[in-house]
């Protein structure tokens, strides 16, 4: 019995040139329609915190983390502060980034680089 082999490359073996090609071409567009989708499915679930208080979150910015702070900034209403560093020619965080501090701005709730 002959088995293939796979090899896993970095970036899924994609060339990295066409990465940040794509990327700069298409990923705050990307980013900005798939906020759009979650930010139509946000709402409240109750959660409070007193005024006084925030959430920082560290890093991440596709998957579980942005999700929860969306919940809470869009959902919740409550302060949301993140540390998020990305290159910007090779990653998608850096747009989702700005498509978050965007929206963010557009509710009023502030947002800072």
């Amino acid at each position: 019995m002959s088995l293939q082999t796979f090899e896993k490359k970095p970036l899924g073996g994609i060339n990295i040139r066409e990465l940040a090609k794509i990327l700069k071409e298409e990923g705050q567009k990307a980013a900005d329609e798939l906020l759009a989708r979650q930010l139509a499915t946000v709402k409240p679930m109750g959660i409070k915190l007193p005024d006084d208080h925030v959430v920082l979150l560290l890093g991440g910015s596709n998957g579980i983390l942005r999700a929860v702070a969306i919940q809470l900034l869009f959902g919740e209403k409550i302060p949301v502060y993140a540390v998020h560093y990305d290159r910007e020619s090779m990653q998608i965080g850096h747009y989702h980034v700005q498509a978050f501090k965007r929206e963010a701005a557009k509710a009023g709730h502030g947002a800072t680089p």
